[in-house]
């Protein structure tokens, strides 16, 4: 898990399911690290109980269905199939229900199933909450921020919003530090205000000197600065 969620973004098909997929069920991580930990929890489960559980592989056979998933969402379909283990730890849950009656929780594994059960169902309740409000709060601009290498079709829509989007051009400026920079800024040089957003450009700059060798997003900052101080000088 720790090699898959710190793994550098690239630019791929992959990626931009996953940010699809953040922009209806954010945080999509958050959302496939649940769907992973129930499936193998169930298994591990089997495991310790030492007999076969309805709809749940063993440990072994699960961390094979994991490791196929993972493969199959960072080549091809992003997400889905990970989100998709959750489907038989959810019918395993509610088969327990008429399973508990039989034997008591030392020897009957759906008491476990149970217990793992309603701690997912905590979490995704918690989660959803989350979601909620991501939804009803994040704007664009965080959203680009978040998914810049998927940001191509939304800069449109900045565009069709201006001069109503300059906060949110604001927003990457100053937070994004990817190849978005350069069109970001040249709208600022165009609807910004002179005199603030040329503080913020040139904050900008040097953020991106800091940070990243990459000569292009500073060479097209530095353009954009100028553009808005040539506009300033017009006035």
């Amino acid at each position: 898990m720790a090699i898959i969620f710190n793994a550098k973004e690239v630019k791929a098909c992959s990626v931009c399911i996953v940010a699809a997929m953040d922009k209806l069920l954010p945080p999509i991580y958050v959302w496939c690290l649940i769907a992973i930990s129930w499936f193998l929890l169930n298994s591990l489960v089997s495991v310790l109980y030492r007999t076969k559980i309805s709809f749940t592989p063993n440990l072994i056979e699960a961390l094979i269905v994991f490791v196929i998933c993972v493969i199959l969402g960072g080549g091809f379909v992003g997400p889905i199939p990970i989100l998709a283990l959750a489907i038989t730890p959810t019918i395993t849950f509610l088969v327990s229900f008429t399973k508990i009656n039989k034997g008591n929780w030392k020897n009957n594994p759906y008491y476990g199933i149970q217990f793992v059960g309603f701690a997912a169902a905590i979490v995704i309740t918690i989660t959803s909450y989350h979601t909620y409000q991501i939804l009803q709060n994040r704007t664009l601009g965080q959203y680009i921020v978040r998914w810049p290498g998927y940001s191509f079709a939304l800069r449109e829509q900045l565009k069709e919003k201006e001069p109503f989007s300059l906060a949110d051009y604001r927003y990457i400026l100053e937070n994004s530090n990817d190849y978005i920079l350069i069109p970001v800024a040249e709208r600022i040089a165009i609807i910004g205000d002179p005199d603030s957003d040329s503080k913020r450009i040139e904050q900008a700059i040097k953020r991106i000197k800091n940070i990243s060798p990459s000569s292009f997003i500073i060479e097209g900052l530095e353009k954009s600065l100028l553009d808005l101080r040539s506009r300033s000088k017009q006035k």
